[in-house]
């Protein structure tokens, strides 16, 4: 199957999007089981869903360029429909978040605190208490998608107030906010290329000096703030140029060449140095942040090999992988699953979990995954068809649904 867009939409990101919200989801099931972050590579991969965030943050440049440079509109119109596509779900999700907020209290003070990692249950202490302190605040940015701007100098932890995840919705829409001005300046690839690339390293390099710690914290959790996660939206971007122009080329000897197991021979090669630290406990250690670029690389190669008619055992893979019809569902609700299930799991641990004499964060996990998941899949599908699609059909221009970011 082509990797080409079917009913407005790609369907190998719509897959990508779906593997990567159920990332998060057992990432915070980890986290709010109490689990200490063991070094164990396959867990230590579970619980690093900030990789699937900056994959989000990769998919979301390359698709907000595809979709400025298919459907030129007026800014204007551009932003009322990035807004509503995102904040009727993000409205919710902050609200859920908001109502379980003293449930999340009762478990710091009743069950968490018998079998928690206690650094973990320390930071969630100290997050609780902030939010609980200054409750309208704290909400008014949530609501206002300011939380990600606001400095943890103003208001601590802001950015992960009542709903886990809603910082990064905050730098999605910073992001919309001057996309249509990073794609004019990437668009002619050979006369601003290098300049913008120098200008995002000087942000790199600079924005820890701009942006100082203050009181023992940084200016913003995770990053919420776009300069601290700008380069992860350009890299897609550019990678949109890039697919564009290895198709409009037509180099034949190259395009011939399948590019995804290419891709994969390199990165074994490169990573077979560390294959002891890899099978052992240093997955953090040996591949970091590379991750969401080896994963977007794959991707990416497997997009244009689609495209340019290459196909092989392992592009047949990939397509069963991010192409099968559960792939496309749970990526068609992702972006629900992704905002409601934080809220869904501290209600099933407070209403079930906790009075079930479990004391152990492996047992928690278990019980609370085996409950929550099917909620948040059912939840997801209700606001997908009542918020999300009534929303994007009345802001829909063309005959076919406009492809839309993570």
């Amino acid at each position: 199957m082509s990797a080409s867009s079917s009913r407005g939409k790609i369907q190998a990101l719509e897959g990508l999007r779906g593997y990567l919200a159920m990332w998060v989801v057992v990432t915070h099931l980890f986290q709010f089981s109490g689990h200490p972050l063991l070094g164990l590579p396959v867990i230590s991969l579970l619980t690093s869903g900030h990789h699937a965030v900056h994959l989000f943050m990769l998919l979301s440049g390359f698709v907000i360029a595809l979709l400025i440079h298919q459907r030129p509109e007026s800014y204007g119109t551009y932003v009322r429909r990035r807004f509503f596509r995102i904040y009727p779900v993000l409205f919710f999700g902050v609200l859920l978040g908001i109502i379980v907020h003293p449930m999340r209290g009762e478990l710091l003070s009743t069950w968490w605190p018998a079998f928690f990692d206690q650094d973990l249950l320390a930071y969630f202490n100290k997050c609780w208490q902030a939010f609980d302190s200054h409750i309208i605040a704290y909400a008014a940015c949530d609501f206002t998608m300011t939380n990600g701007i606001v400095p943890n100098s103003v208001l601590p932890y802001v950015s992960v107030a009542f709903n886990g995840v809603a910082w990064s919705l905050s730098l999605e829409f910073q992001f919309y906010l001057v996309a249509p001005l990073l794609c004019s300046l990437l668009q002619p690839l050979r006369k601003h290329l290098v300049k913008v690339c120098l200008g995002v390293f000087a942000v790199m390099l600079f924005r820890s000096f701009v942006f100082p710690p203050s009181n023992g914290l940084p200016w913003s959790t995770h990053g919420a703030f776009l300069p601290f996660n700008i380069e992860w939206f350009l890299l897609g971007i550019l990678s949109f140029h890039l697919r564009n122009y290895c198709l409009s080329v037509r180099i034949q000897d190259f395009i011939k060449i399948p590019l995804l197991p290419v891709a994969l021979v390199l990165s074994l090669l490169l990573a077979r140095g560390h294959a002891a630290k890899l099978l052992g406990i240093g997955f953090e250690e040996v591949i970091g942040d590379t991750l969401p670029l080896i994963v977007w690389t794959y991707v990416l190669c497997y997009m244009i090999d689609s495209d340019a008619g290459n196909t092989g055992f392992l592009n047949r893979l990939a397509s069963r992988a991010l192409e099968s019809r559960l792939a496309l569902f749970v990526g068609s609700i992702s972006y629900s699953i992704y905002l409601l299930h934080n809220p869904l799991i501290i209600f099933v641990e407070w209403a079930v979990v906790r009075h079930l004499g479990i004391h152990t964060w492996q047992s928690c996990f278990l019980v609370t995954g085996a409950i929550s998941l099917p909620l948040i899949l059912g939840l997801a599908t209700l606001s997908y068809r009542c918020i999300e699609l009534p929303f994007m059909r009345a802001f829909k221009k063309a005959p076919s649904p406009a492809l839309t970011a993570a």
